[in-house]
């Protein structure tokens, strides 16, 4: 390029520098409204699968020990048919 068109440009720039930063202001706040919508969201997913885990984990807990005690019964019930 020669000194005549990096001045043009450079004046271009000049020139459109403020509406291009506050283009770029008003992106950044879409894009960090957007994010801060999605934490919410990731948040309750995370909250919402650590109960449903507890859930599980006290379901299995209590089929496990229903099964254990079927089995001591039906052993017990075999050692004296």
């Amino acid at each position: 390029m020669s000194t005549q068109e990096w001045g043009v440009l450079s004046e271009a720039l000049r020139i459109l520098s403020p509406a291009l930063g506050g283009w770029a202001i008003f992106l950044l706040r879409q894009i960090l409204g957007q994010l801060r919508t999605l934490n919410g969201r990731v948040t309750k997913i995370e909250v919402w699968q650590a109960n449903h885990d507890a859930q599980d984990k006290e379901r299995f807990e209590s089929i496990h020990r229903e099964i254990d005690q079927l089995r001591i019964l039906r052993s017990y019930e075999g050692g004296h048919a």
